[in-house]
């Protein structure tokens, strides 16, 4: 029986706990789910490597009108200078991220709102 690798596709998304600063281990996978409770900080992803995507699905409580601040190793470009996420009770929104291991960054590359 030939031996079967598992893929960014196979690994289920991980569920993040939210904190005043969240905690982020992309060695457990690439997809991560957070509610967000409170206005809140994405930490600095530990364990990622070079060429990782990462998919943030970020969602308001029932309450909304939660912020999102990103740590010191976030970058964004011309295209995504900032984030607002959706303000609405339950929204969702979904960040991505690349990370370049040469800058030691994850690149916001993605944002879809309103979810």
């Amino acid at each position: 029986m030939a031996r079967r690798f598992l893929t960014p596709i196979d690994i289920p998304p991980v569920t993040l706990v939210d904190a005043a600063t969240i905690t982020v281990n992309a060695a457990q996978g690439s997809t991560f789910d957070v509610t967000l409770l409170g206005s809140r900080i994405l930490g600095n992803p530990t364990g990622a490597f070079n060429g990782q995507r990462l998919l943030f699905r970020v969602r308001q409580d029932t309450i909304g009108g939660r912020t999102l601040t990103f740590d010191t190793k976030y970058r964004f470009g011309i295209n995504i200078p900032t984030i607002t996420l959706s303000t609405g009770p339950s929204k969702l929104d979904r960040v991505g991220v690349e990370y370049v291991a040469a800058d030691d960054r994850f690149d916001i590359i993605a944002l879809m709102q309103g979810y």
